[in-house]
């Protein structure tokens, strides 16, 4: 059971919350109406991810976020707001936000997305954990993650898990040492190469994006990445969770192509009757042109 502490100061939009992400039965929340009432809260109990709206009275989600890092709190955090200004995305990574799910639209597919976000949040937290703390939690967690998590230092791969490894058809001799780049599609290595420098640089990103990584026998793989820095052996490293999305966006690529021959179907419709229509006036005008000889 996940243990997760909703903030916000809708008590509705709270209700609402409770009843959606429960109801996969693993996940438990509990609701606060403000940051100050989350603070009391968790003064008695810890929570594994803290999830909060952006503008709520007296202190906004983001100064609240700031005031847990700088107690130490490292609990996953979730910013879950309406507003979807790009600065104030930007100010939630920032602050050490790890995720960032905007409400509206759907409200099925925000839930969904927020319970991903929640379960992603804890599986990265478990995997820094276990690299920071304990041999014996690395091999339980991380060894046996459905997840591949890969840790890559000065652009070289130093681990890779079994998941990791199945991802792209090769050993761990195969793997550990070499460029990280050598397993991303090609079309994708100006993005991926371009996310892992601007995070080694300490520029503000999220922390989450698909690409494509390709195994040794060529096979390709959707992946969602979710990437933080670590140390390692006294040195940043990073540590990315690789989420095997290729279902998705096969099944997303599928509707697509579908809209475009939908549209297609339209359009040929449409300039078949305008054909039909110019056939009909040019023999009207036929007619009427025979009707006055």
């Amino acid at each position: 059971m996940i243990d997760i502490l909703c903030v916000d100061d809708d008590p509705d939009f709270l209700e609402i919350t409770k009843r959606m992400v429960e109801r996969s039965g693993a996940i438990s929340i509990d609701t606060a109406s403000s940051a100050e009432n989350a603070l009391a809260m968790m003064e008695h109990r810890a929570y594994d991810v803290i999830v909060s709206d952006y503008q709520m009275p007296r202190t906004d989600g983001i100064e609240f976020l700031k005031t847990l890092r700088k107690s130490g709190n490292t609990t996953p955090f979730i910013i879950f707001t309406g507003r979807g200004r790009e600065e104030i995305v930007i100010r939630a990574y920032d602050s050490g936000a790890d995720f960032y799910v905007q409400k509206g639209g759907d409200l099925k597919a925000q839930f969904r997305e927020l319970e991903h976000k929640i379960v992603q949040a804890v599986r990265i937290h478990e995997a820094e954990s276990a690299f920071r703390e304990s041999e014996e939690r690395y091999r339980s967690v991380v060894e046996n993650a459905t997840e591949g998590i890969v840790v890559v230092q000065d652009e070289r791969i130093l681990y890779a898990n079994p998941r990791a490894l199945e991802m792209v058809e090769a050993t761990p001799d195969e793997v550990t040492g070499k460029n990280f780049a050598l397993f991303v599609h090609p079309d994708d290595i100006p993005l991926v190469t371009g996310r892992y420098y601007k995070r080694q640089e300490g520029v503000p990103i999220p922390k989450t994006y698909d690409f494509r990584i390709v195994g040794k026998g060529g096979h390709v793989t959707w992946v969602q990445a979710s990437a933080v820095l670590i140390p390692w052996n006294r040195r940043p490293a990073t540590l990315a969770l690789l989420a095997d999305i290729t279902e998705r966006r096969e099944r997303e690529n599928g509707v697509r192509q579908r809209n475009v021959d939908l549209e297609k179907t339209v359009e040929d419709q449409a300039a078949r009757l305008e054909k039909s229509e110019n056939e009909k006036k040019d023999l009207l005008r036929r007619l009427a042109g025979d009707d006055a000889g």
